[in-house]
């Protein structure tokens, strides 16, 4: 586990604040006590907090390409970087560490977005374009990594916790009543909603960019999901970086493997199935069962009165005017 975090303000003699940044990674230190790393130029600024695993040595972030114009922070393992790593290295690219960091530097150098269709694992990552001026994200096809932003008039920020994005000045923790309500309805508050007005989770299998020098509004963050990659697709978002590019199916990606790493310890993975997704699913099995369905307790309360009870249903009146006083409406 690591986490990373981000600021892109907007404008064109805006600049990232190196200061808050050290702050939003302060707060995650749990998430990586092995080491921490800074990149800020003019308006962008990625940091990084590491759980030393692959290449524990050599695996420091934020990592870079030759000439210094691309730069990423990853949070998560690439299972088949080996295998990525030999192609790339067939194709004449040179690699400084062994990490699996690495190789997705090499795969969007000659990919571009279309990197997403080759990576095998579970992942949340940002890669600034210096050459392009945007940042690139993602997130990975089932949400097993976190990815939390924050996408105002003034600045784009990013974090993989919600505290660590509060940290940021800029960042309101203003309560958003939709997300209040939509927990009270289903005991969890999904993607791409948080509890915060201005907060919102990158939701699993998602990616998107944010240009330099370009103001955005709340809420306007156009985000691309992907299923399967075709020839066809991947020569298009070559041509067009804005073009969407869908990443492979869902079940390839639910395999278990035993990856090796530099702690000397075999760890057991089971590839892709996030949380908010197995999350998704529990809670719409709850609701089908439950849904204008009487509660059954057993023949021993036969006796009782028992009221029925049933999910709330999104945008149902009853369900609505039952919830308002609580949401102050």
């Amino acid at each position: 586990m690591c986490g990373i975090a981000g600021i892109l303000e907007f404008g064109p003699d805006a600049r990232a604040s190196a200061a808050a940044l050290r702050e939003m990674c302060s707060v995650i230190t749990h998430r990586g006590p092995d080491d921490e790393g800074f990149y800020t130029d003019g308006a962008v600024g990625i940091g990084m907090r590491r759980l030393s695993i692959v290449d524990v040595a050599g695996g420091h972030q934020p990592i870079s390409n030759e000439d210094g114009t691309l730069w990423l922070v990853f949070n998560g393992e690439i299972y088949n970087f080996l295998e990525l790593r030999k192609v790339c290295e067939k194709a004449g690219d040179i690699f400084t560490s062994q990490s699996d960091t690495e190789v997705i530097l090499a795969l969007y150098r000659r990919h571009g977005v279309a990197c997403l269709q080759h990576l095998r694992g579970m992942f949340a990552f940002a890669l600034w374009d210096a050459a392009g001026k945007y940042l690139f994200f993602a997130r990975d096809r089932l949400g097993k990594k976190p990815f939390n932003y924050s996408l105002t008039t003034n600045q784009f920020t990013f974090a993989s916790e919600i505290d660590a994005l509060v940290q940021h000045p800029g960042v309101s923790s203003q309560m958003d009543h939709e997300a209040l309500e939509l927990y009270l309805q289903l005991q969890y508050v999904p993607a791409p909603w948080t509890i915060y007005k201005e907060i919102r989770k990158l939701p699993p299998a998602h990616f998107d960019w944010k240009p330099h020098a370009k103001s955005m509004s709340l809420g306007r963050l156009a985000l691309h999901v992907a299923e399967n990659l075709s020839a066809q697709v991947i020569d298009q978002a070559l041509a067009d970086p804005r073009g969407e590019v869908p990443l492979h199916d869902r079940e390839e990606c639910v395999e278990q493997r035993e990856p090796d790493d530099d702690t000397g310890q075999r760890e057991h993975h089971t590839c892709a199935l996030g949380q908010d997704a197995l999350v998704d699913d529990q809670a719409e099995q709850y609701r089908v069962r439950n849904r204008d369905h009487g509660v059954q307790r057993g023949r021993e309360n036969e006796d009782r009165e028992i009221q029925p009870v049933r999910a709330c249903v999104p945008g149902d009146p009853a369900d609505r005017a039952r919830l308002e006083p609580l949401l102050g409406h």
